[in-house]
């Protein structure tokens, strides 16, 4: 278990540095064998988000979803807003080292984020259902980079 907020003040943040248990279970992140996520859709078009995350800022335009309050825009890339350096969470870069990571996504809100998050690397597998499935093979099929999804 980890005891800590999802985004901490500067000055919890510079405490947990150095809390034992705290770095024990942030270290186990990077070897991680598996893990369960969710995508959630993109952050502006949500009707209950964190509290913590700033809506108001300019940088999350271009996320079209999360994985552990993780933003990143269509190409996948990270999309960071004010405070996202303190978020105590595993980066998105770090998913792709996980050998099975199995995304839980539904809806069609989440189709983009779905798309970007695949192609990303960001997941090894994804458990849907036959309505977000249907929707995602028909947004890949139709757009640009379908050749890349």
């Amino acid at each position: 278990f980890l005891y800590a907020p999802a985004l901490p003040s500067a000055e919890l943040h510079v405490s947990l540095q150095h809390d034992e248990s705290f770095n024990r279970v942030i270290s186990s992140w990077s070897t991680a064998r598996c893990a369960i996520v969710g995508v959630g859709p993109p952050p502006l078009t949500r009707e209950s988000i964190p509290g913590f995350v700033p809506t108001s800022s300019p940088t999350l335009r271009d996320a079209v979803g999360d994985i552990c309050s993780r933003f990143y825009d269509r190409d996948g890339v990270p999309v960071e807003f004010p405070g996202s350096d303190r978020l105590v969470s595993t980066e998105l870069t770090a998913l792709r080292s996980i050998p099975v990571t199995i995304a839980v996504a539904v809806g069609e809100a989440k189709v983009v984020s779905i798309a970007a998050a695949a192609r990303a690397g960001y997941f090894t597998e994804l458990v849907t259902d036959t309505a977000t499935a249907t929707s995602l093979l028909a947004h890949v099929a139709g757009s640009d980079d379908a050749a890349d999804a």
